[in-house]
């Protein structure tokens, strides 16, 4: 798609869409004879400058929940930062890796852990949900029996 379907698709300026090409916000995006083009099921990415590991952790999740991309430039982390963490969500059930058919774009969906924290109205809770399920996965233990 051309960044002005982009930009109809994820309610966004054009201008907003090419400075995420730019910036290199969409996997898989290309400038070509100088228009950018990005692929048909690519998500609006989700901008955070977060630096606290909880904070860092809601974002993804808030991220997954509005189905939007997840990218460690824009996290601003390095690759194998985000790749961690989103590994940590997964084995916490927090976070489902899926990968669209036809490009092998990855994506996140919430898991049912995830739903749990989402539905928490407070967010102490939330953070005390994220606390359980980081220390569970640090131990290798059984996350959905720790949760309550």
């Amino acid at each position: 798609m051309n960044v002005k379907k982009a930009s109809e698709e994820w309610n966004c300026s054009g201008r907003t869409v090419s400075r995420y090409c730019k910036e290199g916000y969409i996997d898989g995006c290309e400038l070509i004879n100088g228009s950018y083009t990005i692929p048909d099921d690519s998500r609006r990415p989700m901008i955070s400058k977060a630096s606290v590991e909880t904070k860092i952790y809601d974002n993804i999740l808030k991220a997954a929940n509005m189905r939007m991309a997840i990218n460690a430039k824009a996290f601003h982390l390095k690759g194998y930062e985000l790749t961690n963490y989103l590994d940590i969500l997964c084995r916490g059930g927090l976070l489902v890796r899926c990968t669209t058919p036809i490009t092998n774009i990855v994506y996140y969906l919430l898991g049912i852990e995830g739903i749990t924290y989402f539905t928490e109205k407070s967010e102490k809770r939330r953070h005390e949900i994220l606390a359980v399920v980081l220390q569970v996965v640090a131990s290798g233990t059984q996350v959905a029996a720790t949760i309550s």
